[in-house]
């Protein structure tokens, strides 16, 4: 009897990393797809967005990443923006300012958002609804 349970636990558990591996193939394919159509740009003015997505900058071995941001504009635009170097963290739903800063070739090159799938589809469905991530500095 104790042998049909661990069999069936076993069963369960595979089936849960399967049902997991598939999410995040799934996910993942959406995301790089998305992300491939990201156009990056300049900030040329000041712009107010609603925080709906935020992660932090850091480093990960010799990697390091900018702050990412994506909001939501007064007119219902879902934009991104990258920034490196606000320190701290920003909530969701928090209303913010997004400024202009000038960034070099370089650093256009070198610092993009962080690959990640999100548990939470809404969070990966973010990513496609941004079509515009812009160079700039969190206010």
């Amino acid at each position: 009897m104790k042998a049909l349970i661990l069999v069936i636990l076993l069963f369960t558990f595979q089936e849960c990393y399967a049902q997991s591996d598939s999410y995040r193939i799934r996910e993942r394919k959406k995301i790089e797809k998305c992300r491939k159509k990201w156009v990056y740009k300049d900030l040329k003015s000041r712009k107010e967005i609603v925080v709906l997505f935020f992660a932090a900058r850091e480093r990960v071995h010799s990697c390091s990443f900018p702050n990412f941001i994506i909001g939501a504009t007064e007119d219902k635009d879902t934009i991104a923006l990258v920034d490196i170097h606000f320190e701290g963290s920003i909530e969701v739903g928090k209303k913010i300012d997004l400024l202009p800063y000038s960034w070099n070739k370089g650093e256009k090159v070198f610092y993009k958002p962080e690959f990640t799938v999100s548990n939470i589809v809404a969070e990966n469905d973010l990513m496609c609804a941004v079509k515009t991530v812009y160079y700039g500095k969190i206010k």
